[in-house]
């Protein structure tokens, strides 16, 4: 039962994704090359829809830009897969 009627929102990404600690390392690793201004690995999340995919991305990119001043944004480009559910992380990529 969703309790928080701000998780509902489309900007909001939690403080904690609990029981997610595997891919969320997995994750970061994969964009950590992204904080010292080089590309990172190509990454693809999916699954079905709720799972939480957009979340963990915005979540894993929240914690990057907190630890390094390097990454200040991310882009992802839902639209251009072969399924609109698809989150291209290898479009990931710091402004510059």
């Amino acid at each position: 039962m969703i309790t928080n009627a701000r998780a509902l929102e489309t900007t909001y990404v939690p403080k904690d994704l609990e029981h997610r600690d595997g891919k969320i390392s997995q994750f970061a690793t994969a964009l950590e090359p992204l904080t010292h201004g080089v590309g990172g690995e190509h990454s693809l999340i999916f699954g079905p829809s709720g799972l939480g995919k957009t979340t963990l991305a915005k979540f894993v990119v929240r914690k990057l830009r907190e630890e390094s001043f390097g990454v200040r944004r991310a882009y992802w480009d839902c639209m251009s897969g072969s399924s609109k559910t698809e989150v291209p992380m290898g479009s990931l990529r710091t402004p510059g």
